[in-house]
């Protein structure tokens, strides 16, 4: 794919040109191509090989899918069932440098080595974590509790940069009124599972504690999502609030550092991502220090809860 951008005329050229080349059965490379009158800052890209043949295709939400040229292109025969690499590189297009964050998955019906599953795998399983009511492994954590609050947090520290993704499969509705929420935080290297206060009647004190938190609230007949963020500063615990018209059964919220700054995003598809509040800088005693990150569940008067997520983590 290829993208143009004038900072002098931003609103000039708003295109994605997708180009596909691939080894056809007479071993010459047939080229496709396709264009579309969206700017590609966020959206997939897709290579597959499926019966002998390739195909190339295009998404901006991860759900409709647009192939490019007239159809997949048979390989020779030595490619058509023979094990291959994956890669992928960047192609400089005269720019004088560039910075591209992806997250790349493999789906495959045949082995995949070394030692890799198919699909997008959770960050966290039970060898990484300290845990309370919630269950990790591969396909991700499931946050249950009846006594109260879950919880998860990492027994990995992380310096620098680091953003904390969680996408959530399933989120069973309880009852009538507003439901469970989820949670994600920062806190200090030096906590433990059990020093981090998410018990009943615990709220403030676990807002109070942590380094940044971000957290969501649904309500089962309203298509909205309350969000809410916290974080430490020198002078104190500074609170935001947003939201946005979707109800987040099946959406993602995302809490970022960079620097000494945090910042927290929520999002109905992990494509486009709405700001909930405004970035803030935490305290100075924070600054290169390595942190643990966790989820919770506030309770939120709800019945019951059963959340699965799917956490990811990426760090720069």
């Amino acid at each position: 794919e290829k993208i143009y951008f004038n900072p002098d005329d931003p609103a000039s050229l708003t295109y994605t040109w997708f180009y596909a080349k691939i080894l056809d059965i007479d071993a010459n490379f047939a080229s496709k191509s396709g264009s579309k009158n969206i700017r590609m800052n966020s959206g997939f890209l897709r290579l597959e090989r499926a019966g002998g043949a390739v195909s190339s295709h295009y998404s901006f939400d991860g759900v409709n899918w647009t192939a490019l040229g007239g159809g997949p292109i048979l390989l020779p025969p030595s490619y058509q069932t023979a094990p291959l690499k994956l890669g992928y590189r960047v192609k400089r297009e005269w720019k004088s440098a560039y910075d591209i964050s992806t997250r790349p998955t493999i789906v495959s019906d045949g082995a995949v080595a070394p030692g890799s599953t198919a699909g997008p795998q959770s960050y966290f399983d039970e060898s990484n974590t300290e845990r309370i009511g919630t269950s990790c492994g591969s396909e991700g954590c499931t946050l249950a509790l009846d006594a109260y609050n879950s919880a998860m947090l990492s027994t990995e520290t992380f310096s620098g940069d680091i953003s904390f993704i969680v996408k959530v499969e399933n989120r069973e509705i309880f009852g009538s009124g507003y439901q469970s929420g989820i949670a994600l935080f920062f806190t200090s290297s030096d906590d433990t599972i059990n020093t981090v206060p998410t018990g009943q009647g615990e709220d403030n004190e676990f807002n109070d504690h942590v380094l940044a938190v971000v957290s969501d609230k649904i309500y089962p007949t309203i298509d909205h999502t309350w969000a809410y963020m916290k974080s430490q500063t020198d002078t104190g615990t500074f609170s935001q609030s947003g939201g946005d018209g979707w109800k987040n059964t099946a959406g993602y919220l995302k809490l970022e550092r960079t620097g000494n700054v945090v910042s927290a995003f929520l999002s109905p598809n992990g494509n486009g991502w709405k700001a909930i509040g405004a970035p803030t800088t935490l305290p100075s005693t924070a600054l290169g220090a390595p942190i643990k990150i966790g989820m919770r569940t506030f309770r939120n008067w709800c019945s019951s809860y059963s959340i699965s997520v799917l956490p990811s983590v990426e760090q720069n």
